[in-house]
């Protein structure tokens, strides 16, 4: 069977590809974080009794991955404390990334 002369090909935009699939993932992401809260890691987990905690007075931007409950997304934010196993942020709910 022949095309017609009326079938329309849909392609992509390649020009605007990667900026399209980023804020539509970023949109994604924002939906996972208003459904509720982050997942913390408990006294056990930390191992505060055992492992040093370092503070830092000025906060360096990190992005790191954040689970809110099964789902996982990977944001830019604050990194003010940590342990050799785990580290604590403070982030910006707006600053969310594939």
């Amino acid at each position: 069977m022949c095309p017609s002369r009326l079938e329309v090909s849909l392609g992509t935009n390649k020009r605007y590809a990667a900026s399209i699939d980023r804020d539509a993932i970023a949109r994604i992401n924002q939906g996972v974080m208003r459904e509720g809260q982050p997942e913390s890691l408990n006294d056990v987990e930390l191992e505060l009794d055992r492992l040093p905690l370092t503070k830092t007075p000025q906060p360096e931007q990190v992005r790191v991955w954040v689970h809110y409950g099964r789902k996982a997304i990977r944001i830019d934010a604050e990194l003010v404390a940590w342990t050799p196993r785990a580290c604590a942020v403070s982030r910006d709910c707006g600053a969310a990334y594939p």
